[in-house]
């Protein structure tokens, strides 16, 4: 049996591009890791909705923002609020386990990274 001199660069190649899949898709997000998925911002935070959902209020408080919707449930709270631009922004948390919750963060228009980024600095500065 005769092996092709190009196998090895093809099997490179499809491992490279498996894996750049997997990293544009998030799928290799550790505990801790922000991901921007869809324009959202989705991380974990190593506290409980209750204290995440204060820390939330309180940085879109010091942001200027107007509050539109404030629901907080078992497990999980969902803030939407605008600011004076009327942008929207939408903060949503679950529980993921009693210290452990899971934030996402969606402005409107979406794309502004770094604004989700100053926002959830804000949110872990709060906490």
């Amino acid at each position: 049996m005769k092996i092709s001199p190009c196998a090895p660069p093809r099997v490179l190649l499809i491992a490279s591009l498996l894996l750049a899949v997997a990293l544009a898709s998030g799928c290799v997000a550790g505990a801790g890791s922000v991901a921007h998925r869809s324009g959202d911002l989705d991380t974990m935070l190593a506290a409980n909705v209750t204290s995440t959902a204060r820390a939330a209020q309180m940085t879109v408080v010091q942001l200027g923002y107007t509050p539109i919707s404030d629901r907080q449930g078992a497990g999980h709270a969902i803030l939407i609020v605008r600011n004076p631009a009327e942008q929207r922004l939408e903060i949503y948390l679950q529980k993921v386990t009693p210290e452990t919750t899971r934030l996402k963060i969606r402005l409107s228009p979406p794309g502004n990274v770094t604004r989700q980024n100053e926002i959830l600095d804000m949110i872990r500065f709060n906490l």
